[in-house]
């Protein structure tokens, strides 16, 4: 049995004609008499009384006529839901955060995302960098939001935004006297920062260093900070004493 003998019955079954239906249907009324024939070998009973006059269902033909409908209405919503999910306006994501991400954009992100896909189903993981990588290549998640990744192979990545970054110094630190202005005009790089050993990041004599996303301004060091040779925009600020 195919969808097209269900939509042949369900026509002769409204038209009550033959020649009627094949109308509809666009075909001619012998053919359309053989399919509904072959249709009723198939269920094995009388699906229509014929007379001179038309065509009336049997008590079989009512109760398959709904039946009919029922299935080419699940079709029809089976094909509407897939082409839904293929146009992403339906199913579920996925998505890994970590940290201050969820303190930043991503809720105003999420939020709008949400309007216009309500019938998406959004689900939160929380999952430091390296377990989003994992998860991503283990297809457990769809999307991961984390700072300054490297560059995978496999993996897409894409920049939303540029943050400026600030370094809190110890007093003593040659920077930490400077005035506030940007680093390139005085020849100052952040690699600057760490040619002296580490101050401990506590006391009232705090100053700070700020400069944007560094992967936006140069290659990162492995320490998560840009080496300066190509930097953007990067202050010397002086931070208020408590």
């Amino acid at each position: 049995m195919e969808l097209r003998h269900l939509r042949y019955f369900i026509a002769v079954a409204e038209e009550k004609s033959i020649s009627r239906a094949a109308e509809r249907l666009h075909l001619s009324q012998p053919p359309l008499t053989r399919q509904i024939q072959l249709l009723e070998q198939k269920v094995g009973t009388r699906l229509f009384d014929r007379s001179s006059t038309g065509v009336a269902l049997t008590a079989a033909g009512r109760f398959f006529l709904e039946d009919a409908r029922l299935i080419l209405a699940m079709v029809t919503q089976a094909e509407e839901r897939a082409q839904s999910a293929g146009l992403g306006q339906i199913g579920r994501i996925d998505i890994a955060v970590f940290g201050s991400v969820m303190f930043d954009d991503l809720p105003q992100l999420l939020a709008r995302f949400r309007d216009t896909h309500p019938r998406v189903e959004v689900v939160l993981h929380t999952l430091n960098k390296g377990d989003q990588i994992e998860a991503l290549r283990q297809h457990r998640i769809t999307i991961g939001f984390n700072r300054l990744t490297s560059n995978f192979t496999d993996i897409a990545t894409t920049r939303l935004k540029a943050e400026r970054l600030v370094i809190a110094l110890h007093h003593s630190h040659p920077l930490a006297a400077q005035t506030t202005q940007p680093c390139r005009s005085r020849g100052l790089s952040i690699g600057a920062v760490f040619e002296r050993p580490a101050a401990k990041l506590h006391g009232p004599h705090l100053r700070a260093v700020s400069t944007t996303r560094p992967k936006a301004c140069g290659e990162s060091d492995g320490r998560g900070f840009s080496d300066g040779r190509r930097a953007g925009r990067c202050w010397i600020r002086r931070m208020p004493r408590p």
